[in-house]
């Protein structure tokens, strides 16, 4: 898995597929690479991810979080946020939505995973708002990346979920199916964060047999989406 450089050049991210997934990462079968480099497990950190709109900021002792045998994955929470250097968010996913978040102008990212309780609660708006109260940091300089997830007209539930979900949420879906993009989209851009600002992905996780789909196939594989900052050379 590669990660790639952001507009801020400190900031690598990847949103994965099935050929990144957890399992072969954490048994060091698939390594996360920045050009050449391999990002070592000390860098990473994960969320038990229980469908919470928590968002915590990450301290030293997080690191490893979900990595090493005797660091469990941070609990309860479902998002990050850090400044810290050698520092990498990860989520993961086989149908929920991974959003990614970095600043253009500081080193600070942030990540969430807005699944449809997530989404419902607002997850993303909890995420923006951690970043613009602890770091002093402008929404305009402020990229939300809208990751591979399952689409709308592939995601059918039954009809309270669908009823508590669209009244809760107050945006119209086509009847019993929700398209969690569609509500992310509106929470952000009712913020105030310039369009421009927004990338979002048009892959859906369910179609696309280059992912994991819990939907598709009842898996119990995940796909990482991670981001961090670097922080010199790994050695």
């Amino acid at each position: 898995m590669k990660l790639k450089k952001a507009l801020n050049p400190n900031i690598y991210y990847s949103f994965g597929n099935k050929y990144d997934s957890l399992s072969l990462i954490k048994q060091e079968k698939r390594d996360i690479l920045i050009d050449d480099m391999v990002v070592p497990h000390e860098w990473l950190i994960m969320a038990e991810q229980t469908h919470s709109s928590d968002i915590r900021i990450i301290q030293k002792e997080d690191l490893a979080s979900g990595f090493h045998s005797t660091k469990p994955e941070v609990p309860h929470v479902d998002g990050f946020v850090t400044d810290r250097k050698n520092a990498f968010l990860v989520i993961k996913g086989a149908d929920c939505t991974p959003i990614l978040v970095y600043s253009k102008n500081k080193d600070l990212v942030g990540a969430c995973h807005s699944g449809r309780n997530g989404t419902r609660n607002g997850i993303i708006k909890e995420l923006l708002k951690t970043m613009l109260e602890n770091y002093q940091v402008l929404l305009s300089d402020l990229v939300v990346m809208i990751g591979p997830a399952i689409r709308g007209k592939n995601y059918q539930v039954s009809k309270d979920i669908f009823d508590d979900f669209v009244a809760y949420t107050n945006i119209e879906q086509d009847y019993r199916r929700i398209d969690m993009q569609k509500v992310i989209i509106r929470d952000v851009l009712a913020m105030g964060l310039p369009l421009e600002n927004l990338i979002c992905s048009n892959e859906c996780t369910f179609e696309n047999i280059q992912y994991k789909s819990y939907r598709r196939d009842k898996t119990r594989e995940r796909q990482l989406s991670i981001i961090g900052i670097l922080n010199g050379k790994i050695h």
